[in-house]
């Protein structure tokens, strides 16, 4: 393949116009994704058809409670593994899990499709 000074030229100059529009365009979608966050949580229709469904921060996993929380046996079995929280997880029953979910996080997820 030939590439020619003028083809460089022109594709860097290209490309450095295209991050300056990446870079604008990634400011304005989090400003727009702020005001539908005032939405509410929930799932919100535009007229133009297009859905925003707002949701809470993801939640985390608090594996400090819930190996407190172990019996003695499976507290010896995570022990062993380095207290993988997967295998800490599955030896939980649902409602015990719950109890060891802290409340997510920052800001509320936005998706718009």
């Amino acid at each position: 393949m030939s590439y020619t000074e003028q083809e460089f030229d022109a594709d860097a100059q290209r490309y450095i116009e295209l991050s300056e529009f990446v870079e604008t365009a990634q400011s304005e979608m989090g400003a727009i994704k702020a005001r539908f966050r005032a939405l509410g949580d929930g799932a919100h229709k535009a007229p133009c058809g297009v859905a925003v469904t707002v949701t809470p921060p993801n939640r985390s996993f608090n594996l400090t409670k819930a190996v407190g929380l172990l019996n003695e046996e499976q507290r010896a079995l995570c022990k062993a593994d380095g207290y993988d929280p997967k295998k800490v997880k599955g030896m939980l029953p649902p409602v015990v899990l719950e109890v060891c979910m802290d409340p997510g996080t920052g800001d509320a997820r936005v998706s718009v499709k």
